[in-house]
């Protein structure tokens, strides 16, 4: 007996000594503490092989060195993997040090929520990434669209691949460590980032308004420059942003109708018009004359016939000169419309209005000389002629065809 409790106090003075050692240095070592492991194997080996009741002390010192062991795995557990030892040592279950793990925080019990949300939310960027990779891209790539899309498509992967790939998270985990960010933390961060993925593609998705103006704005710029591809590609794209955009049908109804394509540009007027376009609704009733559709361009000219106003001293007021031509333009085409029907007093009210709102220009001159020569008011007729050949240029075919109308007028009448 006496034998045995010098053994026993013998294993327990050892691993006393070396758990105060462990205890006195700030970072233990893998080594110093499976050393440590082993020290308390032989203390319980004989504890297992003692038929004898143990010494009150004894039990208290054993209990307080195993509070001190149980303290020191759980803050060493970070930096040290217990759990490969007992793969290669294979303990007995009633050593309970070597199965020490750290105890979980509050924050990481609910890791399978942070990153079930984290999946969720990367689903929903991918989602809108498709969209927008379908519509900035569905005219080809440009530099515009192609650095939105590559620029959301790149984060997205990289987020992704941090969250269900073993070597993006082990390298985002890696990053993480190398920025000293507490392990709890980590599903949080993951999740924080996929909501701000979202929030980023969500925005870019929101504005396609602005991307739909940018490109309109270039087109435009291309348009000015007679660059007729390229304009047409810019508002292709442009509509592919905002199919509703009406500034971009009316202005890509007016190149196809610079290049003569008038289907074409009929087509995009009527769209242009279903978002209340004036410009577009003028250009589409006009087009209705050339097809002496006469009836349907008064119609749709009827609803914009007030865009020029005058005040109670009967003064006209325009916000700039392209308002001016505009109302000039509806003015004269009410007046155009009218004729074709046959109409000759209100068509005559109506180039009236438009030469009083631009004097020295041709077009509603060349229009009232005809309404007169129908209602045989020669003198008024010589003189809308006069006017007529005066302001108006032949570069038109309408125009060229009034001109030539006027001459023979004028000829026919000289005496």
């Amino acid at each position: 007996m006496e034998h045995f409790e010098l053994r026993l106090a013998s294993a327990l003075e050892n691993y006393q000594v070396t758990l105060n050692g462990i205890l006195s240095s700030q970072c233990p070592s893998a080594t110093q503490v499976l050393v440590l492991f082993k020290s308390r194997d032989r203390l319980q080996l004989l504890l297992d092989k003692s038929q004898y009741s143990l010494k009150v002390n004894h039990y208290e010192t054993i209990l307080e060195l195993d509070q001190q062991l149980t303290v020191l795995i759980t803050e060493a557990s970070n930096t040290i993997e217990t759990s490969l030892w007992v793969r290669s040592f294979n303990p007995p279950k009633s050593h309970w040090w070597w199965y020490l793990e750290k105890p979980l925080e509050s924050a990481r019990h609910f890791d399978w929520l942070w990153k079930g949300l984290t999946i969720a939310f990367l689903s929903f960027s991918l989602t809108f990434l498709v969209k927008l990779a379908a519509v900035f891209l569905s005219e080809g790539p440009d530099i515009l669209g192609a650095f939105t899309i590559i620029s959301q498509s790149t984060l997205t992967l990289l987020a992704a691949g941090g969250t269900l790939s073993k070597t993006g998270e082990r390298g985002l985990e890696k990053f993480f460590s190398s920025q000293n960010i507490a392990k709890k933390y980590w599903g949080i961060i993951k999740l924080f980032l996929a909501i701000t993925l979202l929030i980023m593609t969500v925005s870019v998705y929101s504005n396609l308004n602005r991307f739909s103006n940018i490109y309109l704005s270039r087109g435009k710029q291309h348009q000015e420059n007679k660059f007729w591809s390229n304009a047409e590609k810019d508002f292709q794209r442009s509509l592919m942003l905002n199919p509703d955009n009406a500034e971009t049908h009316f202005r890509l109804g007016l190149l196809y109708e610079e290049i003569l394509d008038l289907e074409k540009a009929q087509m995009q007027y009527e769209l242009a018009t279903q978002g209340g376009n004036t410009s577009a609704k003028n250009n589409l009733a006009y087009l209705y004359i050339q097809q002496q559709r006469y009836a349907d361009a008064f119609f749709v000219l009827n609803s914009i016939r007030n865009f020029a106003f005058s005040d109670s001293l009967g003064n006209l007021s325009f916000a700039d000169t392209r308002a001016q031509k505009l109302a000039y333009s509806i003015r004269k085409n009410l007046g155009w419309a009218r004729l074709g029907q046959m109409r000759f007093s209100e068509a005559a009210v109506q180039l009236n209005e438009a030469i009083r709102i631009s004097p020295e220009t041709g077009d509603a001159y060349c229009l009232l000389a005809q309404v007169h020569e129908q209602q045989q008011q020669l003198s008024a007729a010589i003189n809308a002629w006069q006017n007529c050949i005066a302001f108006t240029d032949s570069d038109r075919p309408e125009r060229d065809l009034w001109l030539e109308q006027g001459r023979q007028y004028l000829e026919n009448n000289s005496n």
